[in-house]
C-alpha cells in the first residue's frame, strides 16, 4: 500500500503540475524579492547606531546622512513595492493550488474508480494532499522568513509599519494555509476546477474583510494612552485635554471648566477658540489618544490563530465532504 500511495503521490503532483508551478512561484519570487531587498541593503556601509529612530535630514546625527539617505531610500521604495504584492499572492498561491486537487478527480470522472483503489477515501485525500503541501510549505516558509526580515527593517527604522499586518511573516504563511484549505473545501463542494477558484477568490476576499472588521474591533477594545504627537507610528483614534493634574477629561469635561463669560465669546463660532486659550492658558492641553504600533501588532497572534483555525476546520470539513461524496 505504501508504494501505491507513493505512486499515486507522484501523480497528483503532475496532476497538478500547473497549478504547483503558479503557486511555487508566487512564493519564491516574493521569497527572491525580498531577500535582495535585504542583502542590497546590507551591502551599504551604515555606520553603527544610525539606523533606530532614523527620522531622515532632520535627524541629530549628521554623520549618519549619506550613507543612511541611500538605504531609507532604497528601503522604503522597494519594501512598499514588494508588500503591496505580499499581501495578494497568498491567496493565490492557497487557492489556486487547492482548489483543484478533489475538484479536478471529479470534474473528470475518475474519482470514483481512483477511490476504490484505497481502503478508503481519507487515506486516497491524505495522498493528494502530502505531496501539494510539502512543496507549497517549502516555499511559502522561504517567503514568510524572508517578508519578515524586511518588515524588521521597517519597523527598526521608525516607519508606521501596522499597515504591514498580514503581508510578512507568520500571518503570510497562515494566509496562504487558510487560503489552501478554503480552496480545497469549496473544490470538493463544487466539483469543477475554474469555478472552485472563482469561488474560492470571492470566498477568501470575505474572509479578509471580516478579519479587517474583527482587527479594528480589537484595537477598539485596546486601552487608550495619552500619544506622542510626533509619533507617526501611533494609530490616534481620539484628543483630548490634559488637565493640570495630568488627567485625561473629554471635550465636554474640560470646556465645563471655561468661566461663563469666556464661554460667551465663542457663540456662533464653529470652533471655541477664546474657550480653548482659556483652557490652554490655565495649564491644560489638548493630547491625542490612541494606541501605540506595539499595541496594534498585538493583534498578529490573534490572526494567526483565527486563520490556522480556518486551514483546519477546511480540510477536516474536504475530508468530510469526500467521505459523504456518492460520486
Amino acid at each position: 500500500m505504501r508504494g501505491t500511495t507513493l505512486g499515486w503521490s507522484l501523480v497528483t503532483l503532475r496532476l497538478n503540475r500547473f497549478e504547483l508551478l503558479v503557486a511555487v512561484l508566487g512564493a519564491l519570487i516574493i521569497a527572491a524579492w525580498a531577500a535582495y531587498i535585504v542583502v542590497s541593503l546590507s551591502a551599504i556601509a551604515v555606520p553603527d547606531g544610525c539606523i533606530d529612530g532614523w527620522i531622515g535630514v532632520s535627524d541629530a546625527r549628521p554623520h549618519c546622512l549619506p550613507a543612511m539617505d541611500d538605504w531609507s531610500s532604497l528601503l522604503v521604495s522597494s519594501s512598499s513595492d514588494l508588500l503591496w504584492w505580499a499581501q495578494l499572492i497568498p491567496f493565490v498561491i492557497g487557492i489556486v493550488a487547492g482548489a483543484p486537487i478533489i475538484a479536478r478527480e471529479i470534474e473528470v470522472g475518475t474519482a470514483h474508480t481512483t477511490w476504490t483503489l484505497f481502503p478508503s477515501r481519507t487515506r486516497w485525500l491524505v495522498s493528494q494532499l502530502l505531496p501539494v503541501m510539502l512543496v507549497i510549505a517549502v516555499a511559502v516558509v522561504a517567503a514568510s522568513v524572508t517578508t519578515e526580515l524586511v518588515f524588521g527593517l521597517r519597523e527598526r527604522m521608525g516607519l508606521a509599519v501596522i499597515g504591514d499586518i498580514g503581508m510578512h511573516g507568520p500571518v503570510f504563511a497562515m494566509r496562504a494555509a487558510a487560503a489552501f484549505g478554503i480552496g480545497l473545501l469549496v473544490g470538493a463542494i463544487v466539483a469543477r476546477s475554474v469555478p472552485s477558484i472563482v469561488i474560492g477568490v470571492v470566498a477568501f476576499v470575505l474572509v479578509l474583510g471580516a478579519l479587517g472588521v474583527a482587527r479594528e474591533a480589537w484595537f477598539a477594545g485596546q486601552p487608550r494612552i495619552e500619544l506622542d504627537p510626533d509619533d507617526a507610528t501611533a494609530v490616534t483614534t481620539a484628543w483630548r485635554w490634559r488637565d493640570p493634574s495630568g488627567a485625561l477629561v473629554t471635550d465636554d469635561v474640560a470646556m465645563s471648566m471655561v468661566p461663563p463669560g469666556v464661554a460667551a465669546l465663542d457663540r456662533g463660532s464653529p470652533q471655541a477658540v477664546e474657550s480653548m486659550n482659556w483652557l490652554e492658558g490655565h495649564g491644560y492641553a489638548l493630547v491625542p489618544v490612541g494606541i501605540t504600533q506595539a499595541q496594534a501588532l498585538g493583534w498578529q497572534a490573534y490572526e494567526v490563530g483565527i486563520l490556522a483555525t480556518l486551514c483546519v476546520v477546511s480540510i477536516g470539513g474536504a475530508f468530510l465532504v469526500v467521505r459523504r461524496r456518492r460520486t
